[in-house]
């Protein structure tokens, strides 16, 4: 195996590891986002409060989203990076 196809497969294992992490906390997010519903609708919190909190959810929710697309971009420019290293052939 030559350095670049070790590199890519690193680079390949890492994305992953990462998406499994993202997948992860957007369960852990989830699940947490709708406990917080219920405690909500438990206690009685009015409308007005409970739709900052949903405010807030969203912004969470979209920075963790561009959060992930830019990993995943880094990873795309890191991977054309070694398959373009990869091909070339050495001058002889």
């Amino acid at each position: 195996m030559d350095v670049s196809t070790i590199a890519k497969d690193y680079t390949c294992l890492q994305q992953q590891s990462l998406n499994n992490l993202f997948d992860t906390l957007t369960l852990f997010q989830d699940h947490a986002e709708k406990t917080c519903r219920y405690w909500a609708y438990q206690v009685g919190i009015e409308n007005n409060a409970q739709s900052a909190v949903d405010q807030c959810w969203a912004v969470l929710k979209q920075g963790r989203d561009d959060a992930r697309e830019l990993i995943n971009e880094s990873f795309t420019t890191v991977e054309v990076y070694f398959v373009g290293k990869g091909s070339k052939q050495p001058a002889e």
